[in-house]
C-alpha cells in the first residue's frame, strides 16, 4: 500500500475514532441530563431542553469538523491527481502551483486528461454530494 493511501486510511480511522467519542459522550451527557430531571435532582430553574442542547451543539460541531476534514483529505489527493499533469497545463494558467488552483481547476485538468471522472476515481459520485454536504453548512 501507498504511504499516501496508509495515511489517508489513517486520517479516516482517526476521524471516526473522535466521532465516535464525541457521540458516546453526547450520549452519556444527555441520559445523565435525563436521570437528574426525573429524579428531581435539577436545579430549580434548569430547563432540560436547554441543558440537552449543550452536547447535542458539540455533536453537531463534530460532525462538521469531520465533514471538513474528509472534504480536504480528498481535494488533497485530487491536488496530488493533478500534480503530474499540471505541468503540461501551465501555458497560460495563472496560478504557479497545484496548491493555488481553484477546486474548478483541478476538475478541469482531471477530466481534460481522464475524460468521465465516474470511470476512474471510485465514489466520485459519494464525494461530490459530500462536497455539497460541506458547502451547505459554510
Amino acid at each position: 500500500m501507498r504511504q499516501d493511501t496508509v495515511y489517508a486510511h489513517l486520517q479516516v480511522v482517526f476521524l471516526r475514532n473522535f466521532l465516535d467519542h464525541i457521540l458516546l459522550d453526547a450520549a452519556k451527557e444527555m441520559s445523565e441530563i435525563k436521570d437528574r430531571f426525573e429524579k428531581g435532582e435539577a436545579e430549580e430553574q434548569e430547563d432540560q431542553e436547554v441543558a440537552i442542547d449543550y452536547p447535542l451543539f458539540r455533536v453537531k460541531f463534530g460532525l462538521h469538523a469531520v465533514y471538513y476534514e474528509l472534504n480536504a483529505l480528498v481535494e488533497k489527493h485530487l491536488q496530488d491527481k493533478v500534480k503530474p499533469l499540471f505541468s503540461a497545463h501551465k501555458a497560460g494558467v495563472k496560478w504557479k502551483t497545484v496548491d493555488e488552483l481553484p477546486f474548478r481547476e483541478i476538475i478541469k485538468i482531471l477530466k481534460e486528461h481522464f475524460g468521465d471522472l465516474n470511470e476512474v476515481l471510485p465514489d466520485w459520485e459519494a464525494y461530490q454530494r459530500l462536497r455539497k454536504a460541506v458547502n451547505a453548512l459554510k
